[in-house]
């Protein structure tokens, strides 16, 4: 029973390691590629942690003024 529980929580860890994989990629062609990068460096924030907040936090894209 115990190896079970084992291998569930190595499976799980292994899931999480991918997803993180594809989040750091993500940003790369992302519309808020700039708003994230501001908020790693400001805040030391991670790319997870940004792909994350500042969609829920309704943040959109400023219209661009040349």
């Amino acid at each position: 029973m115990f190896h079970l529980y084992v291998d569930a929580v190595q499976d799980a860890g292994r899931r999480v390691a991918g997803l993180a994989t594809r989040i750091r990629a993500a940003p790369a062609s992302w519309s808020l590629r700039p708003e994230a990068e501001a908020m790693i460096a400001l805040r030391g924030a991670d790319v997870r942690k940004a792909v994350t907040v500042l969609p829920r936090a309704g943040v959109r894209n400023p219209p661009r003024t040349y």
